[in-house]
C-alpha cells in the first residue's frame, strides 16, 4: 500500500495535475478570503471555507479522474493488478494519496485561519472544528471521484461524470428543499454532503455529522474495492 502511495503522489507532482488543483484551489480560497474576510471585514473563516465548497464539483474530478482510468486506458493496470498487494490496498493506496493532495492544499490556507483567529472572534477549538468538517467533505467527493474513475476507462469521462455526481450531491439539500415528499427529504438528507457541514461552520464537532462522512467516504471506497476486484481476476 506504501508503495502505491508513493507512485500516486510521485504521479500528481511529476505532472502538471497535482500543481493546478492546489494552484487553481488557492487562488478561488484566496478570492474569497479577500472578499469575505479583509474587504467584507468578517472575522469567521468559515465564510470562506463554506463558500469554496462549490469550487470541490469541478476541482476534485480533475484530482481523481486518472487514479484508475488512465492506467486501465493505458493498460498498464496489469503491472500492479499482479503484483503480490490485495484489492483493498491498491486502492486506499490511490485514494490515500489524492486526499494527501486535497489535505495538503487545504492546510495552506490555515495561514488565513490563523490571521483571523487574531481578531479574537474564533477560537482554536472552533477553528479546527471547521477545518475537519471542510477536509471530511472533501474526502467524501474523493471518494466519489475515484469510483467512477475505476469504473471507466476514460480521463474526460471519468471527470465529466464526477462533476454531475458531485454536482448532485452540493445540491442535494436545495433540491431536496425544493420537492415536497418524505422520499425527497429522506433522499437529500443521505445524499446533501454540504449540508452536514452546517455544525462545523457552528463550531459544534458532532458525532453523527462525523460518522456521516466516514460511513460515506468509506462506502465509496468499498464500491471501488468490489469494482477494482471484479475486474482484476476477469
Amino acid at each position: 500500500m506504501k508503495a502505491i502511495f508513493r507512485k500516486e503522489i510521485k504521479a500528481y507532482f511529476l505532472s502538471i495535475q497535482g500543481y493546478i488543483f492546489i494552484g487553481v484551489f488557492l487562488l478561488i480560497a484566496g478570492y474569497y478570503f479577500v472578499a469575505y474576510n479583509l474587504m467584507g471585514e468578517n472575522a469567521e473563516i468559515g465564510n470562506m471555507l463554506d463558500n469554496t465548497i462549490v469550487s470541490f464539483v469541478f476541482l476534485i474530478p480533475v484530482l481523481t479522474m486518472r487514479l484508475f482510468a488512465d492506467e486501465k486506458h493505458m493498460k498498464t493496470s496489469t503491472i500492479y493488478m499482479s503484483a503480490p498487494l490485495k484489492t483493498w490496498q491498491i486502492v486506499i493506496g490511490k485514494y490515500l494519496a489524492a486526499c494527501f493532495v486535497f489535505t495538503a492544499a487545504v492546510l495552506m490556507t490555515l495561514f488565513s485561519g490563523i490571521a483571523v483567529m487574531a481578531e479574537g472572534v474564533q477560537t482554536v477549538g472552533e477553528l479546527f472544528t471547521v477545518y475537519v468538517g471542510y477536509l471530511l467533505i472533501g474526502y467524501c467527493f474523493i471518494s466519489v471521484g475515484m469510483f467512477v474513475s475505476a469504473a471507466t476507462e476514460s480521463q474526460l469521462a471519468a471527470a465529466i461524470i464526477s462533476f454531475g455526481v458531485c454536482f448532485i450531491l452540493y445540491l442535494a439539500d436545495w433540491l431536496g428543499t425544493a420537492a415536497s415528499g418524505r422520499v425527497f427529504e429522506f433522499l437529500a438528507d443521505i445524499l446533501g454532503v454540504a449540508s452536514h457541514f452546517d455544525k462545523f461552520l457552528s463550531g459544534v464537532l458532532d458525532v453523527t455529522d462525523v460518522g456521516y462522512f466516514i460511513s460515506f467516504a468509506a462506502l465509496f471506497v468499498t464500491f471501488t474495492i468490489v469494482k477494482t476486484e471484479s475486474e482484476r481476476y476477469k
